[in-house]
């Protein structure tokens, strides 16, 4: 079993936002050498950030591409990509929905200020648990071990569950019972979001894994059951996603694009910072 929280508090994001934006705005007021060196070394960083990311993307579509998709019956040792639906060997209940499942990703947001205007919060706290599970086609059953994968949420995470709470409204005694354990309070002054998504048995998923012995049972004569589906040491890629596969190429090569792009553009405005600050100061006034 696999369970993680953890608390992120809701100032970070717009700290360090600000403090690039204040570099950048001072340097631009003041004229000062120090503020331009580092409102630079910001925006090399988020390049090379975006740089990493739109390379990771197009290294991913090009695997996808690459390994074809096997029948569990058939599958051999190594990197494989499988397609089945989800058969839970134990089941979790999910904190949110109380639904059981065989994975279950939740956020709690502060939407307090945001109200209707905007689909997102301030993240406060998040988490994820997960058990081992049967991967299932027409042809057998291979078992699935998520505890290192990397699982694809749809956008917003709002695809199972969604529940807005203002304080006075009527609470689930299993929300209340998570705030209390998390020591979240909901004051008159607060407005919270709760977000989960799940895995749940039946589910049609798409799997991009390394197959190795599976560590749960005894070597039989039946060579599927001694399989299992899991991050392996050299192939480094383990993916877990519900969406087709031909959906998955086509975000990751928008990914791709865009960070790509992104993070020269970045670069590239960051050495004409440098080298030709004129011109900056020439476009704010």
């Amino acid at each position: 079993m696999v369970k993680e929280t953890h608390k992120w508090p809701v100032y970070y994001p717009a700290i360090i936002i600000l403090v690039f934006v204040g570099f950048v705005y001072l340097w631009l007021t003041s004229g000062s050498l120090w503020f331009g060196y580092f409102a630079t070394a910001g925006m090399i960083t988020l390049g090379l950030i975006f740089l990493y990311l739109g390379f990771h993307n197009l290294k991913m579509k090009k695997m996808i591409e690459n390994i074809p998709t096997s029948k569990i019956r058939s599958l051999a040792m190594g990197l494989v990509e499988v397609h089945g639906r989800v058969v839970p060997i134990k089941s979790l209940k999910a904190p949110f929905s109380g639904r059981q499942c065989a994975y279950y990703y939740y956020s709690v947001e502060d939407v307090t200020d945001d109200k209707e205007k905007y689909p997102y919060g301030s993240l406060m706290i998040y988490g994820h648990e997960s058990e081992p599970f049967l991967l299932k086609d027409e042809t057998g059953s291979v078992t699935v071990l998520p505890e290192k994968a990397i699982i694809e949420m749809p956008i917003g995470i709002s695809t199972h569950f969604i529940l807005d709470l203002d304080y006075g409204k009527t609470m689930p005694e299993n929300i209340k019972s998570f705030l209390k354990f998390h020591d979240i309070t909901l004051s008159s002054h607060r407005r919270l979001r709760f977000r989960e998504f799940r895995i749940d048995g039946g589910d049609m998923i798409y799997v991009i894994g390394t197959a190795g012995n599976n560590p749960f049972v005894k070597m039989s004569s039946k060579g599927i059951e001694n399989v299992a589906i899991t991050k392996g040491a050299h192939d480094k890629i383990f993916f877990i996603s519900k969406s087709r596969e031909w959906k998955i190429i086509k975000t990751c090569r928008a990914g791709s694009i865009v960070g790509i792009v992104a993070g020269v553009v970045f670069i590239l405005s960051a050495v004409a910072m440098a080298f030709y600050p004129d011109l900056f100061f020439i476009l704010t006034k």
